[in-house]
């Protein structure tokens, strides 16, 4: 029996469609996610090219983020 936002916050992440329609809405944080598996793809092709998979794949990728404010959070006092 614990109240969102009035005891406790909820902050998701990706921006699930269901944030959304979820009682109370969800914030949460917004990732680019076609740029996400854009870049991820683009690592892996290279990687494949490379010819030398003994070799670890790992990859590093800086996208924009943003927060999507919605009823889940408040300042809890």
């Amino acid at each position: 029996k614990i109240s969102c936002p009035g005891q406790i916050s909820v902050l998701g992440y990706d921006d699930d469609k269901r944030a959304e329609t979820s009682t109370p809405p969800l914030s949460t944080i917004r990732v680019p996610i076609y740029e996400l598996a854009s870049d991820a793809a683009n690592m892996l092709m290279r990687y494949l090219k490379e010819d030398d998979f003994k070799k670890d794949f790992y990859g590093e990728s800086l996208l924009p983020v943003s927060l999507v404010e919605r009823k889940s959070v408040e300042e809890i006092r």
